[in-house]
This record gives C-alpha cells, sequence and structure tokens, in this order.
C-alpha cells in the first residue's frame, strides 16, 4: 500500500507541474504565432530537448521494448529508418524552412503549388497527427492503469483530460518547455531501469539471447523490412511537428543545430528500451502481454523509488509526444482551413478557435484509442496515410520545376485515397490495416498511384499564374546559401 501511495504521488506531483507550467506560459499567449510556433523565439536547447521529447514518446518505448522483448532489433525498424530520414531532411532542408517563416506543412505546398493544394494536404497532415494522438492516449491510458489500477477507459479519458487544460493554457511555448522536462525524465529512467537490469541478470541476455536472430535488423523478412521503411521513413520528409519546430527557431542557424543534435540524441536514445526488452526476457514472467514488459519491469522487478521514477518518466515521455501531435494538427486547423480558407485574420478568433480544435483533436483520438488497441498498427497506419498522399509532392516541390499545382492536386488526393481504400480493405479483410495485399501495403500502394497522378496530371496541364517553383526548389535554395 505504501508503495503504491508512493507511486501515486510523484505521478500527481508531475501532473501538477505540468500544469502550472501551462498556467505560466498562458499569459505569453496573445496571436496565433505564439500559440503555434512560439513566437518564433526557441533557442538552441529547448529546441534540442523538444526535438528529442518528440521523437521518443512512451508509445515508443513501449513499443520497441515489447517488440524487442518478443523479436529482437527488429522491432526498432520504423523508429531507426524514421530518424535516419529526419537526419537527412535537417542536414538538406531545414535551413531553409526557417527561413520562409510560415506555419505547417500545407504552407510549403501553397508557396510553391498555389492555395489548391493547402486543403487536400491539410486533411492528410491532420489525419496522421490525430492517429498518434489515438496511440498516446492508449499508450498513457495502459500505463496509468497499471500504475493506479484504474481500469483502461477510465485511464484513457483523465489521461486525456490532463493534456487538454494544459495545451489550452499554453500552446507551443508551454509544450517546448515542459517537453525539455520530459526528455531528461524519459531518459533518466530507462538508463536507471537498464543499470538495475544488468545488475540482476548481467550481459548474458545481451551476448548470448534465447530467440533466435535478435540482432538480426531483418528478423521478421525483408518484405516487412522494406514495409516498415516505406511506411515510417519517407513520411520524416513531412514530419510536420519538426517542421513546425524549425519555424519557431529564432533563427537559421539554432534550428540547423538543434534538428541535428535532437536527432542523433533520439536515435541513441531508442539503444535503451531495445536492450532493456532483451534482458527483460529473463525477468518478465511469460503470462506478462508483451506490451506491459516495461511497466511490469518498473512496478514489479524494479525498488519502489524505481516505480516512482517510472511513473514519471514513461507518462512524460507519452505527453511530449502527445501535446505535439494535438498542437500539430490544431495548426493545420486554424492555419489552413479557419485563416486561410474562411479568410478569419482575427489574432484573437484564431487563438479562440486553436484552443477549441484543441479541445475536438483530443477527442477524436481518445475514439480512436478506443476503437484500435494496437500501438504498432496506430504508428504505421498514420504514417502511411500521411505519407501516400504527400511524400511524391513534397520532392516534387524540392526538385522538379516541372510539376504542376493539377499534378499536386492529383497525387494528394489520389495517392492518398489510395492508402485509404487499402487499409479500409485490409482492415476489414486482414484485421491490421497496415498489411495490405500480395505484398502491396497501403504506403506501396500510395507511392505508385501518387507518382503516376502527379506525373499525368503535370503533363496534362500547364503551371498555373500562382505556382512559383522557385520558392522551394532546393537547387535554387542551396546556390542562393552559396551566394551569400
Amino acid at each position: 500500500m505504501e508503495n503504491s501511495v508512493i507511486i501515486v504521488v510523484a505521478f500527481v506531483a508531475y501532473f501538477v507541474l505540468v500544469l502550472a507550467l501551462g498556467l505560466y506560459h498562458k499569459r505569453d499567449i496573445s496571436t496565433q504565432e505564439d500559440f503555434s510556433v512560439a513566437g518564433r523565439n526557441v533557442s538552441f536547447w529547448p529546441l534540442v530537448g523538444t526535438v528529442v521529447g518528440t521523437n521518443i514518446g512512451g508509445g515508443t518505448l513501449i513499443a520497441v521494448t515489447a517488440g524487442a522483448y518478443e523479436t529482437g532489433l527488429s522491432a526498432a525498424v520504423p523508429f531507426l529508418s524514421a530518424y535516419f530520414f529526419i537526419m537527412i531532411w535537417a542536414l538538406l532542408f531545414v535551413r531553409y524552412i526557417n527561413r520562409i517563416r510560415q506555419f505547417t506543412l500545407p504552407d510549403f505546398f501553397a508557396l510553391r503549388f498555389g492555395e489548391r493544394v493547402r486543403v487536400p494536404s491539410a486533411i492528410f497532415t491532420m489525419s496522421r497527427s490525430i492517429i498518434l494522438t489515438g496511440m498516446q492516449i492508449l499508450a498513457m491510458g495502459g500505463v496509468m492503469s497499471v500504475v493506479i489500477g484504474w481500469p483502461l477507459e477510465l485511464s484513457m479519458v483523465v489521461s486525456t483530460v490532463v493534456t487538454v487544460v494544459y495545451c489550452l493554457m499554453g500552446g507551443m511555448r508551454s509544450v517546448i518547455v515542459t517537453d525539455g522536462l520530459q526528455t531528461v525524465l524519459q531518459t533518466l529512467g530507462p538508463v536507471v531501469l537498464l543499470v538495475l537490469l544488468f545488475a540482476q541478470v548481467g550481459t548474458a541476455p545481451i551476448t548470448a539471447p534465447s530467440v533466435p536472430d535478435t540482432w538480426s535488423i531483418s528478423a521478421t523478412g525483408w518484405g516487412v523490412f522494406f514495409g516498415l521503411v516505406a511506411a515510417s521513413g519517407p513520411y520524416y520528409f513531412i514530419y510536420q511537428p519538426m517542421w513546425q519546430r524549425t519555424y519557431a527557431a529564432k533563427d537559421e542557424d539554432t534550428a540547423y543545430r538543434g534538428m541535428t543534435i535532437g536527432t542523433i540524441l533520439s536515435f541513441f536514445s531508442l539503444v535503451l528500451p531495445i536492450l532493456i526488452g532483451v534482458l527483460a526476457r529473463d525477468v518478465v514472467p511469460g503470462n506478462v502481454d508483451p506490451a506491459q514488459a516495461l511497466p511490469h519491469l518498473y512496478l514489479q522487478e524494479m525498488p519502489t523509488w524505481a516505480g516512482a521514477l517510472f511513473a514519471v518518466s514513461l507518462v512524460g515521455s507519452i505527453m511530449s509526444v502527445l501535446d505535439s501531435m494535438v498542437l500539430d494538427a490544431t495548426a493545420n486547423f486554424v492555419r489552413d482551413i479557419y485563416q486561410k480558407r474562411m479568410g478569419v485574420v482575427d489574432e484573437v478568433k484564431l487563438v479562440r478557435a486553436g484552443r477549441v480544435c484543441t479541445v475536438v483533436v483530443c477527442a477524436v483520438g481518445l475514439a480512436m484509442a478506443f476503437t484500435i488497441t494496437d500501438l504498432g498498427q496506430l504508428f504505421v497506419l498514420g504514417n502511411a496515410l500521411a505519407t501516400g498522399g504527400l511524400f511524391v509532392v513534397a520532392v516534387a516541390a524540392w526538385a522538379s520545376r516541372r510539376a504542376t499545382a493539377t499534378g499536386a492536386w492529383s497525387a494528394i488526393v489520389l495517392g492518398g485515397g489510395a492508402t485509404v481504400a487499402v487499409a479500409a480493405a485490409s482492415w476489414l479483410l486482414r484485421g491490421d490495416p497496415a498489411v495490405g495485399f500480395f505484398g502491396i501495403t497501403p504506403v506501396y500502394a500510395a507511392f505508385i498511384v501518387g507518382a503516376l497522378a502527379l506525373i499525368v496530371g503535370s503533363l496534362i496541364s500547364s503551371p498555373a499564374p500562382e505556382e512559383d517553383p522557385d520558392s522551394t526548389l532546393w537547387s535554387q535554395q542551396l546556390a542562393r546559401r552559396r551566394a551569400k
């Protein structure tokens, strides 16, 4: 009983601190720029903290630990490929993205192809954010149900309410500050756990694992491997939370250094749950659900103080992604639909709309969490939906002068539609929205359909007056930078 009280007190104290930070930063929110991109004044260390906190969430820690517990290194393929693509994106494009001073990813598409592409691109970007909101709510509810003993459904509702309140108050300003705190805690917790596990079982599970192919990155098969890379990797060229943070950085150099260092630290942070999952095989009883392996280690096998640290660090890591997904979708609605398509310019109305949308996004994410209970499915499905409609258009914006607005619009609608169609059919017929048919996963279908739509649409149409290839063409931006 005493142990439970200590854990609950630590858990509650953390939430009180987060809510206090949100209340403190509420006074700084007067414009859409304050709410969505933190006033464009984020310095290096806060940027590093929010990058790591957004990349490494509680859903990631739980899912990778569970996957490593069952199969090994291959469980981390979607996340490792994500950080690889983020690093390429950061090295090539971050300076320019900061320079254009926008709010959302659809802003970038509209800059190149005109307003026609804004709404469809916003819809697919929001879809991913809402699905990942559901993923984080599910993860957070799972932790709360284990820590406090509440039913999963009640835990998810409570976690959603807490997130809504502190996002409503402080917007991106409070998110970035709390992400830094959460990054420290979510790193400290696994490090302590790993040290304790090594002390308990030694290094034998690492050097001589009991599961075959533990250290094979393609243990699930090369078809599945490349499917996961395709579904999770390319999306990170169009990962709007990182675009928003780049827009929020105070200058180009800060954006570049913060993104690259933050991504490197994210990569190394992923090593922790992989090692924990493999070591857990010698500690966690066989009747424990793999998805509960990490909570079980903290709460059943470790000292009380480690359990309390778990309650804080894991909940913090979940919140650091959950708040990002919520504000990501909110920015799309307020900027790309309410302001740009409906013509609202009053700052008070824009901030109010952002707060209303925050509540709606959390409510939809909660409904999603009740519907799909597999964290891995949510992650892959969310990435596939956004990647399918937007990746080929982003590549065209960076690399092609000949692509037209008609081609881009067709690629977004038809490519994204192909993802939805294949995922829905796979979900109904095979019980998994990410599997697909005959080796054609939803994201592969989207790449094929989207690329064909872009090519054909561009060939049969002429550039519209509002198109501006020079505004985004990467070779043009590189030449301008070299000329300075």
